[in-house]
């Protein structure tokens, strides 16, 4: 997903600033996504369902990402990045929710450590993955469609200064092969997302009220 503002100054030529706003769909929704999902969580104490529901939402809205192309405007592309903050939100506080109902007490810390490393980790790996894929496409479509190109230099140039370098006759042709380029991007942000979904179903169906709950009915039942 955080091939979105390279996106817009690659094939909307937009500036720096104008790309970030126009990634608010993503940005704000995520946050008040996961803001929602942390107070029902909070009260009760069902964190299992968002997990799947947000898996479900993310793997929608990727795949909405992919049918993205060159002539694609804000109706199309700003529901899609809704839709998929809105999934990520939800799943996000669901890990780390676990923890402390599945885990006994002296074993939270690592395994919030634990989920916190893997969640950073995962974020680092799969944007060089990202990074890496979007330059090899690039460079394997300017290559064959268009070899007259210097792929060395486009590449160079960035995003932004993509428009300063390429001849106005090879422009179209140029963001065919970056849109092509970033939707294979999205179809990793797709499988992930996917993933996710499987794994989330895998998750123990507890409540992070059970500790309180369960534990005087525990007392009750005893007593």
């Amino acid at each position: 997903m955080r091939r979105s503002p390279f996106g817009f100054k690659g094939k909307k030529g937009a500036s720096a600033l104008d790309s970030g706003l126009m990634s608010l769909a993503l940005s704000l929704s995520c946050v008040i996504s996961a803001m929602l999902t942390g107070t029902v969580v909070s009260i009760y104490g069902q964190y299992v369902a968002f997990m799947i529901g947000g898996s479900v939402l993310l793997s929608i809205g990727s795949g909405l990402l992919t049918t993205l192309d060159v002539s694609s405007n804000r109706s199309h592309w700003a529901p899609y990045l809704f839709l998929s903050g809105i999934g990520f939100g939800a799943g996000l506080i669901g890990p780390q929710t676990a923890v402390p109902v599945v885990l006994e007490p002296k074993d939270v810390a690592l395994g919030i450590s634990g989920v916190t490393c893997a969640q950073i980790l995962g974020s680092s790996i799969f944007i060089s993955v990202g990074s890496n894929l979007l330059n090899a496409r690039l460079r394997s479509g300017i290559s064959t469609g268009l070899p007259e190109l210097d792929v060395d230099a486009i590449l160079q140039a960035g995003a932004t200064g993509l428009r300063a370098i390429v001849p106005p006759a090879d422009l179209n042709p140029i963001l065919r092969i970056y849109n092509d380029a970033l939707r294979s991007v999205f179809y990793v942000c797709l499988a992930m997302a996917g993933a996710s979904f499987f794994m989330a179903l895998g998750m123990e169906w507890r409540s992070s009220q059970r500790g309180k709950d369960g534990g005087n009915s525990e007392e009750s039942s005893k007593s």
